[in-house]
């Protein structure tokens, strides 16, 4: 699970964060973001740049955050964490992903665990 990302896509997460989290304006959350992206690899460690304009995470969480959130905003969430359940890697992501699921989703997903 660990790979480098490209700058532009980090930076529309944090935008996509600012925006519907944090209620930020399109406009500040772009500006914002684009001050995080230099701030996080230069001054905190946060994220390290692995080749040019592609970083990874300094620490897994940040990564199993973003995943959790992308299978979350899947159609069928259920469908998208069920190759990952047994994956050793994939532990915390799958943790992460059950504890948000709704209710309905979150049955569907322990029936397809012990039907397993």
């Amino acid at each position: 699970m660990n790979c480098a990302a490209p700058v532009w896509w980090l930076s529309e997460q944090v935008i996509s964060f600012l925006r519907d989290n944090e209620g930020y304006p399109p406009d500040d959350a772009r500006k914002h973001a684009d001050d995080l992206m230099w701030i996080l690899p230069a001054r905190t460690g946060v994220i390290i740049e692995q080749s040019p304009q592609r970083y990874s995470f300094q620490h897994l969480a940040f990564q199993e955050y973003f995943a959790a959130r992308e299978i979350l905003a899947e159609k069928d969430p259920v469908a998208a964490i069920q190759p990952y359940i047994y994956h050793p890697k994939w532990v915390e992501v799958v943790r992460l992903v059950s504890s948000q699921l709704h209710p309905r989703d979150s049955a569907r997903l322990l029936r397809s665990i012990l039907d397993d």
